[in-house]
Order: C-alpha cells, then structure tokens, then sequence
C-alpha cells in the first residue's frame, strides 16, 4: 500500500495531468476565460516539474516551485472572483510596470528589451488605467472572501492555513527564505558540529520534508476554483482524485 508521500505524489500527478490533457483549448477573443486558462497551463507545467524533482528529495527547490505555482494560483482565484474588465486591467497594467522597469534597466547600459512601439503601447497602457494591482497577500484575502461563501470546501476565513490567506503565510512567506541567500536557506545544507565547526553538504534529504502534499492543496484549490469559475473540471473532480489516493493534508509535509 502506497505511503503518504506516493499518494499525494500521485495526486499532485493526477491534478497536473487533469490540466494537461484538457488542452489545447480554443478561447476566442474575450480575455476570460483565457486568461484563467493560460494560468492553468502554467500551474500544470509547474505542478508537474514539482512532482518529478521529489525523487531528488531537494525540499528546497520544491518550496521555491511551490512559491511560484501559489502565486499563479492566487492570482487566477483572485480574477476568476470577478473576471470583469476592470480587474483584468489592473493585471495587465501590472504586467506593464514590471515590463518598462526591466526595459529601463536594461536601457541604463545601452541595451533594452522592448521595441520602440512595444514600449510606447505599454505606456499608453499603464497610463490609461486608474489603480493598481493589488499585492499577492491582498490577492489571496480578496479571493478567501468571495469564494468562502460559494464553495463548500472554502469554508474558512483568511485566519486558516488553507485558506489562500494562511497558505501565503505558511508557503509563500516561508519559501521567500528558500528562494533568496539567507542563514534559514543555509542551514539547510550546513551542519553545526558539537566542537563548534561546520560541515557544509548537500542539502538533507530529512530537512524539511518535500512539499508534496502542499502542492496537492494549492494546486488543487485552483481547480476547485475552476469547477465553479470555468464550469470546468465537472464539480467534485478534484475531491474524488485526492480521496481515490487515499490522502489528507495533515499526513504530509
């Protein structure tokens, strides 16, 4: 019987493949719902990168892929509460900022990485649209306070760690020490020696955990939101793939 681990390893495979086999998909010309599924193609991509890097046992990398996938899905929860023109603008008026920054800094030695008439239409863009794009913590609590009172599985407020509030705290905070140079992400591949030296080694294959089973909640919250948003997988897909594994979040990291 498969432990903990491989079944939310299959899980984490299955939610990715659900994805995956469901595309390519014809969207037309409105922005939603092809914006929800580009970014559902991005979490199948990512998802399933994580569930192969766990034979290697790096937890640290797991958790900065795991950072990435709650991001995306954060922000396709965020836009599927109200997929409105207006919302939608102020994610491609942050697209746009971010754009002309990389662009200037490049410019600074000479270089650029936007055409003349690229850059004058995402200028025209960011200053055509009132507002800013909310934070990815503001993203998550607005997501925990809509989508609470529609789906019964979302039956928490931004205080629990499964809501898309507490996973930020949980996951993405904590990845934020794994994805930049800092003593936390070190101690990880350092070992403190009872002389007071320091033997430095490969990263431990027990400290932390892979986050495999964090990635079966997160990447599975997006296709919760999904059943409701794109009326698509049919309603409780997601439910009957992590239980036919036999799973729950609290047995694994």
């Amino acid at each position: 019987m498969p432990n903990a681990v491989e079944s939310a390893t299959a899980a984490a495979r299955e939610l990715a493949a659900l994805i995956r086999d469901r595309l390519p998909i014809a969207c037309g010309t409105d922005r939603w719902p092809s914006l929800g599924w580009a970014l559902l193609a991005r979490m199948a991509g990512t998802t399933g990168t994580i569930v192969t890097l766990r034979s290697s046992q790096s937890a640290n990398d797991g958790f900065c892929l795991l950072r990435v996938l709650y991001e995306h899905v954060v922000t396709f929860a965020w836009l599927a509460a109200d997929p409105v023109d207006e919302r939608i603008d102020l994610f491609r008026k942050n697209d746009a900022i971010e754009r002309i920054k990389a662009d200037n800094d490049l410019r600074s030695i000479g270089d650029y990485s936007l055409e003349p008439e690229t850059r004058r239409q995402l200028e025209a863009l960011r200053d055509s649209i009132a507002g800013n794009c909310p934070k990815v913590p503001q993203r998550a609590e607005i997501a925990d306070l809509y989508w609470k009172d529609r789906i019964e599985e979302f039956v928490e407020d931004s205080t629990s760690p499964y809501s898309f509030r507490g996973m930020y705290r949980q996951l993405y905070r904590h990845g934020s020490f794994l994805v930049h140079p800092t003593l936390l992400g070190l101690n990880k591949v350092t070992t403190q020696n009872p002389d007071g030296t320091r033997t430095i080694h490969m990263e431990a294959v027990d400290r932390p955990p892979f986050p495999i089973g964090l990635t079966v909640v997160v990447q599975g919250a997006a296709l919760i939101v999904a059943e409701h948003a794109l009326q698509w997988p049919p309603l409780g897909t997601v439910n009957n793939i992590v239980s036919s594994h036999n799973w729950v979040p609290e047995t694994v990291g």
